[in-house]
């Protein structure tokens, strides 16, 4: 695909989900929210502005959706409303009106512009870990209409919340409980964390106690999905 194309395909998604926002946010309002000036917006919807990834996390946020959403070309209708529901209740997590209800670490917490991200991109991990995929990604629609109907939504959103803390606390404790060398404020930027992430993820899906084996076993088993529902366009 063509930068070009890319820079078009993010615009006209910007300006669908600026006005679909309640309530819709003018170009200029935007633009203030993410600390721009005020023709900042209205460039990059022309297409003359590429703005960096940390401001497509940042505008995203803003407008309340998975930055996923700002990128994905030709994406259903059903499935933009499927992956910004499943994004939402990721997002209650890191409410401060909620208080901190996961008790992520504190440092983590605080990192709200990005935290929820990898949070998010533990979600579709678990789904790939429990159908042993590792090329493709759980259709929205359909990872939504399973968990709903499973009653287990609350419970993924939760699981993929400990497996991005367990994944913090990894990158920031050696073994014996020593700080490492590493900026807590820089680790949800960072590309680093997408493997301790991951290897968290399976720790989560392979536990060792039989009480947690119990739980996992029954949560696999609801979890299931068929191959066909796996689509390689949906990144987190």
């Amino acid at each position: 695909m063509e930068q070009s194309e890319i820079r078009m395909i993010f615009a006209n998604n910007l300006r669908y989900f600026r006005k679909k926002h309640t309530p819709p946010f003018t170009q200029e309002k935007l633009s203030e929210l993410v600390g721009k000036n005020q023709n900042y917006i209205g460039l990059i919807e022309k297409g003359k502005s590429s703005p960096p990834l940390e401001m497509i996390a940042l505008i995203a946020a803003r407008l309340e959706i998975a930055p996923s959403l700002l990128l994905e070309k030709n994406a259903s209708p059903e499935n933009i409303q499927a992956l910004n529901e499943i994004f939402l209740a990721v997002l209650e997590r890191w409410s401060l009106k909620n208080d901190n209800p996961l008790d992520l670490h504190e440092a983590l917490f605080r990192q709200k512009a990005y935290g929820p991200y990898w949070h998010f991109f533990a979600v579709s991990l678990i789904l790939c870990g429990v159908n042993k995929v590792t090329d493709m990604i759980p259709s929205p629609c359909a990872v939504l209409k399973l968990m709903k109907g499973s009653g287990i939504l609350d419970d993924v959103i939760d699981l993929a919340g400990y497996c991005t803390n367990d994944a913090f606390y990894e990158s920031m404790y050696d073994t014996e409980g020593n700080v490492k060398d590493l900026n807590s404020h820089n680790w949800p930027k960072s590309g680093r964390n997408l493997p301790v992430i991951r290897s968290a993820v399976m720790k989560r899906l392979h536990p060792s106690s039989p009480t947690d084996k119990t739980y996992i076993a029954g949560l696999k088993e609801k979890l299931k999905m068929s191959k066909k529902d796996f689509d390689p366009r949906w990144t987190a």
